[in-house]
C-alpha cells in the first residue's frame, strides 16, 4: 500500500516535470512570445519561461492586485509553491483543513488541496499538522 502512495506522488512529480518541459519548449520555440506581462522580467534569461507560466495561468505575479511584477530574484514560500502546483495540476478545492499553521494564509486553500491530493504531508512528523 505504501508503494502505491509513493507511485502516486511520483506520478504527480513527473506530470509537473513534463508540464514544465512542454511549457519551456513552447516558449523557446516562439509559440509563446516573451514580454508584456511583467515589467521586471525584461531581459531576464528566464523571461520566456516566466511569460509561458503566466500565459497558462500557473503564476499571476507578485504584487497584487496590480500583478505587473514577477519578482524573479525573490525566494518563494511554501504557500506560493502550493499555488503554482495546484494551478499547474488543476487540483480541486477542498473543505479539509489539513494543517494548523496556515490559518488565515491567502494560500491556505492551495496548501490544503496539496495535502488532500497526497502531495504534501507537513513538516513536523509524526503529527504533520
Amino acid at each position: 500500500m505504501r508503494s502505491n502512495g509513493n507511485r502516486g506522488r511520483l506520478s504527480v512529480v513527473l506530470s509537473v516535470v513534463v508540464l514544465v518541459a512542454v511549457i519551456s519548449a513552447t516558449a523557446a520555440s516562439g509559440g509563446l512570445s516573451p514580454g508584456g506581462s511583467f515589467v521586471d522580467d525584461d531581459g531576464n534569461i528566464h523571461e520566456g519561461n516566466i511569460e509561458a507560466i503566466k500565459d497558462v495561468g500557473i503564476t499571476k505575479g507578485c504584487n497584487p492586485p496590480l500583478n505587473d511584477r514577477y519578482c524573479p530574484s525573490d525566494s518563494i514560500t511554501r504557500g506560493q509553491m502550493a499555488a503554482f502546483l495546484v494551478r499547474a495540476l488543476g487540483l480541486p478545492a477542498t473543505l479539509t483543513d489539513a494543517f494548523n499553521d496556515d490559518t488565515g494564509s491567502v494560500f491556505e486553500a492551495n496548501i490544503n488541496s496539496l495535502a488532500v491530493a497526497g502531495i504534501s504531508k507537513g513538516c513536523n512528523p509524526p503529527e504533520n499538522d
